[in-house]
């Protein structure tokens, strides 16, 4: 049976305007016009909102003899007020709401910048069932950034942007690429209306993204507030497969040739013994830069970090006084393919706090982008601030800070000899299913 579209022009008064012409199905909830206005605008959805019937720039109330709609989500601190009605956005159709007004409707967003979106009935549509539930077919300029002081404010901004000598410009050009966020450049005057689609296909049906459901990048995008996943899958949108570069052998394949049959022998004290910890300093040339004898684990940090590291892959374990082969560790013994898998799969998991697992995903989804090595690190505390990451002291994560939680991994990436911007193994990392 044919489902009933409505075409509607959603609009902000700004100069120029900024508008969407959006179809949706009548069936869906106002609670869903929020979500999709929210993503059609590209707001970040972190203040409250309404749906309005009256007109908000009118000096009277519109309505004689009944209280003015209003349509939000419910609220224990909402009181009763004489003018208006409080509806549940969640209960009404979007169809049954339009067929009940005389005029357009309207969306309220932010209440102290006071975004007024004007909501007009532009077509009824029959169209078959297979239809999206929302789709925007056409729009003009991106939207408006949250807290940049509504219209007055926004129009302000942009101002001070297009004057090249203006005193302000730099610090207010800094603040709008900290608002669009690391992952999108703010350009005000472009519309992506396909990244918006996705999104809105996305919204409606959660396997739709392309990104299999098990994978790191999946979990994450789950973890994250919604419009960071948006700009992510974003800036990852159109990335190509990468190539796969060649591993040579390795400093992990050293130490997992030297525990093949029979493990690799301990002191009391649980450490490799001084003959081994030579051995592996001498094969992995580490022995040429290191200062000292180098045969005692405790004192050589790279043999340290080497053991650590093949432990914390799960390619060794500890048993009845030796480092024995795992199935996995003796995979990848035989296959430096098989152990860049081995690193691949655990890598985004291997962090001792949360900060290091999401730095270590900002990283690779940094490195999948091509992002230039010298602005990585930024990009990457970027990140981790809009997720709501401090440092001890309270105050924001820098570059310098990131480089200090992503150690591990560094030592990791060394010790399997996979370069640091390898895009494949990022890419790999990401995507592939747990």
């Amino acid at each position: 049976m044919p489902r009933r579209i409505l075409r509607l022009r959603i609009s902000i008064d700004t100069n120029p305007e900024i508008w969407r012409l959006i179809e949706v199905d009548a069936a869906l909830a106002l609670a869903d016009l929020h979500d999709v206005i929210q993503i059609a605008f590209g707001w970040r959805d972190t203040h409250l909102h309404e749906f309005a019937e009256h007109d908000p720039e009118a000096r009277s109330m519109p309505l004689v003899g009944r209280a003015s709609r209003l349509w939000r989500l419910p609220h224990p601190d909402d009181m009763h007020d004489e003018w208006f009605e409080m509806l549940d956005e969640s209960d009404h159709a979007i169809g049954d709401v339009i067929d009940s007004l005389a005029g357009p409707l309207r969306y309220h967003y932010d209440f102290g910048d006071s975004w007024w979106h004007r909501i007009d009935l532009i077509e009824d549509i029959e169209d078959d069932p297979g239809a999206p539930p929302a789709i925007v077919i056409r729009g003009e300029r991106r939207g408006p950034l949250d807290d940049s002081g509504g219209p007055f404010g926004y129009d302000e901004l942009l101002g001070v942007l297009a004057e090249p000598g203006h005193p302000d410009r730099v610090h207010l050009a800094a603040w709008a690429d900290g608002a669009a966020g690391p992952w999108r450049q703010f350009d005000p005057t472009t519309f992506d209306v396909e990244h918006v689609n996705r999104e809105l296909a996305l919204r409606f049906d959660r396997t739709s993204s392309g990104i299999p459901l098990n994978s790191a990048l999946a979990d994450f995008l789950g973890r994250v507030p919604p419009p960071v996943a948006r700009d992510i899958r974003g800036a990852l949108s159109g990335i190509t497969a990468a190539t796969e570069t060649e591993t040579p052998h390795t400093p992990l394949g050293t130490l997992l040739d030297l525990a093949h049959d029979p493990g690799l022998e301990l002191t009391d004290a649980g450490w490799l013994r001084p003959a081994l910890v030579e051995r592996i300093m001498a094969e992995t040339g580490w022995s040429k830069d290191w200062i000292g004898k180098g045969n005692r684990e405790d004192l050589t940090a790279p043999v340290a970090v080497l053991r650590e590291s093949a432990m914390r892959l799960k390619l060794l374990r500890k048993l009845k006084g030796r480092l024995l082969l795992t199935r996995a560790g003796n995979a990848a013994r035989k296959s430096p393919r098989a152990l860049r898998r081995a690193v691949a799969a655990s890598v985004t998991t291997l962090g001792r706090a949360p900060v290091e697992r999401d730095a270590t995903i900002l990283l690779l989804i940094e490195i999948l982008r091509a992002t230039p090595h010298a602005v990585r690190g930024t990009r990457v505390a970027e990140g981790l601030e809009i997720l709501g990451y401090l440092t001890h002291s309270g105050g924001p994560i820098d570059a310098d800070t990131v480089r200090w939680v992503l150690d591990d991994l560094r030592a990791l990436l060394d010790a399997a000899g996979i370069d640091p911007v390898d895009a494949a193994f990022a890419q790999e990392a990401l995507f592939t299913p747990r």
